[in-house]
């Protein structure tokens, strides 16, 4: 119950109480002395009377009182208000919602957009944005569900001299001068943008010339590797051929076979580094190239083990291990063959005599496993993570021959093969190389 009719309410059941049983106990005293009965009831109306008039006067008082507090307050909110938000560092303004015409603007957002306060308030908010910025605008206006206070993210604002300015804009619903508004206030991020987006060409730049100058520092290290690796075999290929050209009739028949054999050997050395390299650089472009189908590693393995044990003769052997008799991957036949034999050929070369290697071939629903283990020479921890660049070999190869390109090109044919290539290793106890493939239904 409001309290204006809670005090009406009570002051019209005294008033009847009052009315009713003073009369009442006037007339049983008084009785029949007609005078002295009008004299008591009218001194009972003036005294009621100015007993309310009192109550009332000080009701109202306190009433007026309350209400001018209030008042005093409101003007100096009101004050308040109008001081934050005319002397505002940040450029702010309340349009109407429903028409989007400014309703009010700060000096910093007359100075910043270049319109005067009059021409402001003849505008919308469409007057200082692109046409493309209205349809978003429309479409953010219309979302008129959301909370009181709103943060709007970035815009792009046109000042009056045409120039566009970006801007992050916080706005609030409220009431303005007896109507529905919303207030606005507007960050100028155009400076930190153009920050940002020149600290993203640095990074560019940055990355373009840490990117040329690996560039470089990969072929500085090619040229040093080619001209080492194949300065030698060539430098003994040159002597051997010196010494059977001078003193071949006094050479017997095993001492020119042991050159002979020497000179095919480097040759070999020679033929294995180029074609090396030419699928090393083969593998730069072969995105484009290689071609995917069905195949099934299970007979692929089979061929790889028995090409390897041949060449490694008796001195080593290769074991071949499956769970499943049949491992179907999409996959480029050459690349996939070249991977594993790589994998074989370097447990060969980096195990001792009278060893053991495993090819592994083990099968998951949806994944295919090829390991290839040995109880060879192992690589050292810290030379794991380098250990798939181009022309990079682990610290204990010793002179064992090799250039450091075979798992380079193994790691990249599996890469675009979208699989995986793991190595676990321990020196002088072997090391194990995994390669995991999608397995095709």
């Amino acid at each position: 119950m409001r309290p204006e009719f809670k005090i009406s309410a009570s002051y019209f059941v005294v008033a009847l109480i009052w009315i009713f049983f003073s009369d009442t106990f006037l007339i049983s005293v008084v009785k029949m002395d007609a005078y002295l009965l009008s004299s008591l009831q009218t001194f009972k109306g003036v005294a009621f009377v100015a007993s309310t008039a009192l109550f009332f006067h000080v009701f109202l008082r306190r009433e007026f009182r309350a209400k001018r507090v209030d008042q005093t307050a409101i003007e100096q909110s009101q004050q308040s208000f109008r001081y934050l938000f005319l002397n505002n560092p940040l450029p702010m303004w309340v349009y109407d919602p429903q028409t989007l015409a400014f309703l009010s603007v700060n000096d910093t957002a007359v100075a910043r957009y270049g319109y005067s306060r009059e021409e402001f308030l003849t505008m919308t908010l469409k007057d200082i944005r692109s046409p493309e910025e209205v349809r978003r605008l429309m479409e953010n206006i219309q979302q008129t569900d959301g909370p009181a206070l709103q943060f709007s993210g970035e815009w792009e604002h046109r000042m009056k001299n045409g120039e566009f300015i970006t801007v992050e804009i916080i706005s609030h619903k409220l009431d303005f001068e007896g109507q529905s508004g919303i207030l606005v206030v507007a960050h100028d991020v155009t400076e930190r943008k153009l920050l940002e987006a020149e600290l993203e060409d640095n990074r560019e730049l940055h990355q373009k010339l840490q990117t040329e100058n690996e560039m470089r520092v990969l072929r500085n290290r090619f040229i040093a590797m080619v001209s080492h690796e194949f300065r030698n075999p060539l430098t003994t290929i040159s002597m051997t051929n010196s010494i059977l050209e001078r003193y071949y009739d006094q050479l017997d028949n095993d001492r020119k076979r042991e050159h002979f054999q020497t000179v095919d050997y480097e040759i070999k050395r020679l033929r294995d580094m180029t074609d090396d390299l030419l699928s090393f650089m083969h593998s730069e472009f072969i995105g484009d190239e290689f071609s995917v189908k069905a195949i099934d590693l299970f007979p692929l393995c089979e061929d790889v083990v028995e090409e390897i044990q041949l060449n490694a003769g008796t001195t080593r052997e290769i074991v071949f291990d499956a769970d499943c008799t049949e491992a179907i991957v999409a996959a480029d036949p050459k690349l996939m063959r070249y991977a594993i034999v790589n994998l074989l050929s370097n447990a060969v070369k980096y195990s001792p005599d009278a060893s053991r290697i495993w090819l592994r071939l083990y099968c998951e629903p949806d994944r295919v496993f090829v390991v290839v283990k040995d109880e060879g020479i192992g690589i050292p921890e810290e030379n794991i993570t380098q250990l798939f660049e181009p022309f990079y070999r682990a610290a204990n190869v010793g002179r064992i021959p090799g250039n450091g390109l075979g798992l380079a090109i193994v790691k990249q044919a599996i890469d675009l093969h979208g699989g995986d290539l793991r190595v676990t290793s321990k020196v002088n106890e072997g090391s194990e190389f995994t390669i995991e493939l999608k397995k095709t239904s």
